[in-house]
């Protein structure tokens, strides 16, 4: 059975208190946790505790919580990478950012990595004086990682636009299908 990342509890009336868990601090292996009163309805607090749970996963900085690009490259490596890849190219990815992309961007908060900041990285690279060939066998897997941000910012979008006009569509219809504008068969 799954354990529970998160729970609303009632606290008055229209009040609700939202826990999340954080996991573990690095130091003294105490669960941390975030704790908040949201005041209105029970779907509200759900919609806070889906939200909270999402920026979670997605390694967005939560209150609390900063999950850092080794932090992310080590889950990467073991989740998305190792069960896809052969032997030799996952030790290979895992060697090219170990010595190329860690020591440059390892310790920076995985949602603050720009596309320009992985550039930089590829420029230390050519000015240490890498290959050509170096540099693009290290873009592939960093890229992989990078997308997968890239695409889960790109999917919350369009889930908003999409909502938003779906929500403007309602309007104008609600307006547009009142009792005056029935026609007779």
């Amino acid at each position: 059975m799954a354990r529970k990342t998160g729970q609303i509890v009632g606290r008055g009336p229209r009040r609700w208190l939202v826990r999340v868990f954080l996991g573990r601090d690095r130091e003294s292996r105490r669960r941390r946790y975030l704790s908040r009163t949201v005041h209105g309805p029970v779907r509200q607090a759900q919609s806070y505790l889906d939200k909270v749970l999402r920026d979670r996963d997605l390694g967005r900085r939560v209150e609390g919580v900063t999950v850092t690009l080794d932090e992310f490259l080590d889950r990467w490596l073991d989740t998305a990478a190792k069960p896809k890849l052969r032997d030799k190219s996952y030790e290979s990815y895992e060697s090219l950012l170990r010595r190329y992309i860690r020591p440059v961007l390892g310790g920076r908060i995985l949602s603050a990595v720009t596309p320009l900041d992985v550039q930089g990285a590829y420029q230390k690279m050519i000015d240490r004086g890498l290959s050509s060939r170096t540099v693009r066998y290290t873009h592939f897997p960093t890229t992989m990682v990078t997308h997968n941000e890239a695409a889960a910012r790109r999917r919350r979008k369009e889930r908003h636009l999409h909502a938003t006009f779906s929500r403007c569509c309602a309007v104008s219809n609600s307006r547009t299908t009142g009792s005056n504008n029935l026609i007779a068969p």
